[in-house]
């Protein structure tokens, strides 16, 4: 598991080896300076210039020694007091950590246990999709004992086909239902004789979103200008699988179109099924359909606004005179229930059918049509409320893989412990996801629980049909095994909350609109578990030190708005994914990134919830996104960097991970007690400058994650118990820019690299009084 940090200026040292570390857990200490040390013992770089923590230069004190007035104070402290750092050398701890008051406390609560958790099940990571071929780069045995040496748990498997609207093949061999042509809606088989070491998705033919969560790899059937295509609708949203009325499960086109523009009439040319009603809307009250969050905008119908569907091409008048409009939805409320010649799958005639889709107004008698038609993501935009999974053989897309669970589970990346598994909800069908289960269970893999879907939100679906395609995936899961633990929705990150348009009672909240489903139908004894991804910061450009003073309010909030919203508490929480950003940024390679990893896994378990899962996991490359553009900032979620034709190096998120699992945490599965620790010291805005998380360890010793979240104030801090006693010698593991600093380089030079990448550094004090650095993450352990 060797790695370096690449070539650097002349005499500096290669950053460390993380196989030399001794023992499981072992922490390498970095000099006092955070610098590499020459075989003299003096720092080999910077000269003899001594340099603040900003980076200014220090001026030597020129007077004679017995005029310097902390010559005896530092002479004491040498003697009073020492840490030893893991290579054994013996270095001076300033003495002002034991004089003076402090700039503010640190209460721990000894006798208030907020939570009870075992970290090696509930502190864990994920794994993702990656590009085509590169499982077997990524993968390797070098590479995997890295990840491993983080110290994460146990594992969530992500889907990446269920973001990008694909359906997924788990398992190359399986049954097509119409097996002669290889096409229509694929079950896996639930018996692998050879493991293909990788799985795929397959794009989806009948596909209505221009946009996905994913690559934006393909576009919608709407509006491509092609009318031997179509986009239809989930046949599984049909009443004959709901047994709910189709009008309730309503499924609907809406198109965008650039800005407000005359719309007076609309044409569609419907394939079969068709809609027997519909009727059409605009979105009034904002310029924006796809986040509905201004309290009174909705959709508002056009003064002609119902009409019966006549198949074929049909072309209606929504008003007399245009009405200027910049998303437009068409709602179909019933359907033909006729199905293509020679079909003999029921499927083929549930749902809506549409083959392209003309918006405009007459104008000195031709038509203006407002739409775009074309094959890439230049089209109108259109969005849809589902997708048939119907595909066929030849959509097999190999641009990016899965591991196979074969793969998955022989590379020891579980720890041993149970894997989180998805199932496809939305572009999948419930006889494939059972076969998923019936086949880990025959291979004895373990698992714990089983997320449905993944950002059905970042879909747009409804929260009702998200939960009629919740169920009848759990009726098909609970034949082959009644006692699984399922849950989701596995929510993307929005804030303030998650919303959808409102109902006809004027709820937003997806929440509470999916939990009101499920207890409307008296099935929350399926809903085992609540997940969400959080990824607080869309502005990668942003004022970063705002961000992350403002972190934990903002998650706080989000949590305690699910319960408002109705979500019962004994619903335990799992968050399946996070990260400073869903966007690439520097931000990410630097200690903001880090501090909200190591604070949302810490302020996770402090609100009560019960597993997160950290993303970056898996080594990766520098890139930029278009979000970086305009601060030409690159960056990616993750802890190991790739350089140099797949070499990896540790970053920032990798030494933060270990502060975490290996200091924070008493590495195993015995129970820990999370604490009510709080923090006095805050920022002008009122926003924490310290934030703090105190655990119970099993071995007795209590253990204090502190954050200084101020990019340049240095403070001094005192640990307090209340209901019990903390005072006495504490040792501290500390992570700053004394150990690690990012340098932005150019693209094609891996897009910078870390000017030092050193591990956490341990010292030994007599009393609880520590010193936190600027943007710093420390740990302090007292013994009890």
């Amino acid at each position: 598991m060797s790695w370096s940090a690449g070539p650097g200026p002349a005499g500096r040292t290669a950053q460390p080896d993380i196989a030399s570390q001794t023992g499981p857990y072992a922490t390498t200490a970095a000099p006092v300076s955070g610098a590499p040390v020459s075989p003299g013992g003096s720092p080999m770089y910077g000269g003899s210039h001594r340099r603040a923590r900003n980076g200014t230069r220090k001026v030597l004190d020129q007077r004679p020694l017995w005029q310097r007035p902390k010559l005896l104070s530092l002479a004491a402290a040498f003697v009073a007091t020492a840490f030893m750092a893991a290579d054994g050398k013996l270095r001076i701890i300033p003495f002002h950590l034991f004089s003076g008051a402090a700039d503010g406390t640190v209460s721990v609560a000894l006798d208030k246990v907020v939570n009870e958790f075992r970290p090696h099940k509930q502190l864990g990571a994920g794994v993702d999709g990656l590009e085509g071929g590169e499982i077997a780069k990524v993968w390797t045995e070098k590479n995997i004992g890295a990840m491993k040496s983080a110290g994460w748990g146990a594992i969530s498997y992500r889907l990446r086909t269920e973001l990008g609207v694909k359906a997924w093949h788990w398992n190359p061999t399986g049954t097509w239902s119409n097996a002669a042509a290889k096409e229509g809606y694929w079950t896996s088989s639930d018996t692998i004789t050879k493991d293909a070491g990788v799985s795929y998705g397959y794009h989806l033919p009948r596909r209505g979103n221009t946009i996905d969560q994913a690559n934006n790899d393909a576009f919608a059937k709407l509006t491509d200008g092609d009318p031997n295509s179509f986009w239809k609708s989930n046949p599984y949203l049909d009443s004959r699988f709901t047994g709910e009325p189709d009008a309730e499960h309503a499924q609907w086109i809406m198109i965008g179109l650039g800005f407000a523009k005359p719309v007076q009439d609309v044409t569609i040319n419907w394939g079969t099924p068709y809609a027997t009603r519909f009727k059409v809307q605009y979105w009034s009250g904002s310029n924006d359909a796809i986040h509905p969050s201004h309290p009174t905008a909705n959709w508002k119908d056009f003064p002609n606004a119902e009409f019966a569907g006549t198949g074929g091409k049909q072309t209606v008048t929504v008003a007399d005179s245009p009405v200027n409009a910049q998303f437009v939805r068409i709602v179909l409320t019933a359907d033909s229930d006729t199905g293509p010649a020679g079909s003999t799958d029921v499927r083929d005639r549930l749902g809506y059918a549409v083959r392209e889709l003309s918006i405009g107004y007459s104008k000195d008698g031709s038509f203006v049509d407002h739409v775009v038609h074309r094959k890439d993501q230049k089209q109108s935009p259109t969005w849809v409320s589902s997708t048939d999974p119907w595909h066929r053989a030849s959509d097999l897309d190999k641009d990016y893989e899965h591991a196979s669970f074969e793969r998955t589970y022989a590379s020891g990346l579980t720890n041993n412990e149970p894997m989180m598994i998805p199932v496809p909800v939305l572009y999948g069908i419930p006889e494939d996801a059972a076969a998923l289960i019936s086949y880990l269970k025959k291979k004895k893999y373990p698992f714990t629980q089983v997320e449905m879907g993944e950002e059905p939100d970042g879909q747009m679906a409804t929260p009702e049909d998200y939960g009629a395609l919740y169920l009848q995936v759990a009726d098909a899961i609970k034949k082959v095994a009644p006692d699984v633990e399922m849950g989701g929705p596995g929510y993307q990150t929005v804030l303030p909350d998650w919303i959808h348009w409102a109902d006809e009672t004027g709820d937003k909240s997806w929440t509470s609109r999916f939990v009101k489903y499920l207890q409307g139908r008296d099935r929350m004894d399926d809903f085992d578990f609540f997940s969400f991804e959080w990824y607080p910061f869309d502005d990668v450009c942003g004022n970063q030190a705002k961000q992350i003073a403002q972190h934990p309010a903002m998650f706080d909030a989000l949590i305690e708005k699910q319960y408002e919203h109705g979500l019962p508490r004994d619903v335990p929480m799992v968050i399946t994914e996070y990260g400073y950003s869903s966007f690439a940024g520097q931000v990410e390679l630097e200690f903001p990134g880090a501090i909200v990893n190591a604070e949302t896994a810490a302020r996770f378990l402090a609100r009560g919830g019960h597993t997160s899962y950290f993303y970056g996991l898996e080594p990766n490359w520098v890139f930029q996104e278009e979000e970086g553009k305009p601060c030409n900032t690159y960056g990616n979620l993750m802890m190991l960097q790739f350089h140099d034709d797949f070499q990896i190096r540790p970053l920032v998120g990798y030494y933060a991970a270990q502060l975490v699992t290996r200091h924070w945490v008493e590495p195993g599965n015995d129970e820990h007690q999370m604490l009510e620790t709080t923090s006095n010291l805050v920022l002008p805005d009122g926003n924490p400058q310290v934030t703090a998380y105190g655990v119970k360890r099993p071995d007795g010793k209590v253990s204090v994650m502190l954050i200084n979240k101020d990019p340049k104030k240095e403070v001094t801090v005192e640990l307090e118990g209340t209901g019990g006693d903390l005072d006495g010698p504490v040792q501290m593991y500390q992570y700053s820019s004394e150990q690690y600093d990012w340098e932005p380089g150019p693209v094609e030079e891996s897009g910078g690299k870390p000017r030092k990448s050193l591990p956490p550094q341990k010292t030994s004090h007599r009393s609880p009084k520590v010193t936190l650095p600027p943007y710093s993450i420390s740990v302090v352990h007292a013994e009890r």
